[in-house]
């Protein structure tokens, strides 16, 4: 780990900020806690969700994991650990999220972006790299790179660009569309 860099688990605990902050980094805080329909609780050194509906307080451990883990983002803005210094480095954001806060998860990493948050995220979901790309499409001055790793014969190649389609083959994508090709040929009795 770099000097100065401290892991997650350790910035939960901090304190709740208090006093003046970067605004727009603090502004997303009451979007993404009502988009979550929770808030996010620190008693003693035990991680709690408050769920608006039903309003019950849960222990974090027993939520789903993709639900926990935007719900720690929720806590890093609400203590001023995510701030507009910050990176963020996310393998896999969309894992173990429904479609509905996937969708939600995209604006939410490009008001990040627009906040002077550096994001780097890591997937292999074509919904959320389209949900991305759309969101992208409206925010013309929101910087992107669209990176793409390909394993080969001679080692990896790297293609990048300031748009999804400029990030080279996406394996997702060619899955994406053969997988109704598969099922109609299923349908129609040409696949056993």
């Amino acid at each position: 780990m770099k000097s100065g860099a401290i892991p997650v688990c350790c910035l939960l605990g901090s304190p709740i900020a208090r006093g003046a902050r970067k605004r727009e980094i603090a502004d997303l805080l009451v979007p993404l806690e009502e988009s979550l329909g929770s808030k996010a609780l620190l008693e003693g050194d035990r991680f709690f969700i408050q769920m608006a509906e039903p309003s019950i307080k849960v222990e974090a451990d027993l939520v789903a994991e993709g639900y926990r883990k935007l719900t720690m983002v929720a806590r890093l803005i609400a203590n001023g650990s995510l701030d507009a210094n910050s990176m963020l480095f996310w393998d896999e954001p969309e894992a173990n999220l429904n479609p509905r806060l996937i969708r939600r998860l995209a604006p939410l990493l490009l008001d990040l972006a627009d906040a002077g948050v550096q994001v780097f995220i890591a997937t292999h979901s074509l919904f959320l790299m389209r949900a991305l790309e759309l969101e992208r499409h409206h925010r013309s001055s929101l910087k992107a790179v669209f990176i793409g790793l390909k394993a080969t014969a001679e080692g990896v190649t790297v293609k990048q660009g300031p748009s999804l389609t400029q990030s080279g083959d996406i394996i997702a994508l060619t899955e994406d569309i053969q997988q109704p090709e598969q099922l109609l040929d299923q349908a129609m009795g040409v696949l056993p």
